[in-house]
């Protein structure tokens, strides 16, 4: 279902002070170019423990933006209006509109894979979970989506 590449970036933090304008420059025309478009919705999964700095890189990236047309998501457990619902249906509803950007901390993984290493769920449970964002993420990526 994914194609990934581990492409490793590292330069000198004196380089990256020299590029950062530049960076940043370029990622809000790109933002604008989204908007304008409107063709698709940008969806940023970011996992991950969180002292390995997931909420600062979120942080980061947004104070980068234009505000207006990207919003944070954290997940957080279930209340009990979303437990009587879909497992989706909360992530659904916090989808960025096509033009804009979503970034997801904690994605929609992090809720299975917890549960199944802490032992809450076995096994087939957390393959049907994987199953059920396997079959989210395709609609979405017909849809036109594109995930980060």
């Amino acid at each position: 279902m994914f194609e990934s590449r581990n492409v490793v970036h590292k330069i000198g933090k004196a380089e990256y002070k020299a590029q950062e304008p530049e960076l940043r420059g370029a990622l809000i025309d790109a933002q604008f170019d989204l908007l304008e478009a409107r063709e698709i919705p940008v969806i940023v999964l970011l996992s991950g423990m969180d002292v390995l700095g997931r909420s600062a890189a979120a942080l980061q990236l947004l104070s980068w933006m234009d505000p207006r047309h990207a919003r944070a998501f954290a997940e957080i457990r279930p209340g009990e209006d979303e437990r009587q619902r879909p497992r989706m249906w909360r992530f659904w509803r916090a989808l960025p509109p096509r033009g804009s950007i979503g970034v997801f901390l904690n994605s929609w993984y992090e809720g299975p894979a917890v549960d199944y290493i802490d032992g809450r769920i076995k096994h087939a449970q957390f393959r049907a979970h994987i199953d059920e964002i396997a079959r989210f993420e395709r609609m979405l990526a017909k849809d036109g989506a594109l995930f980060l």
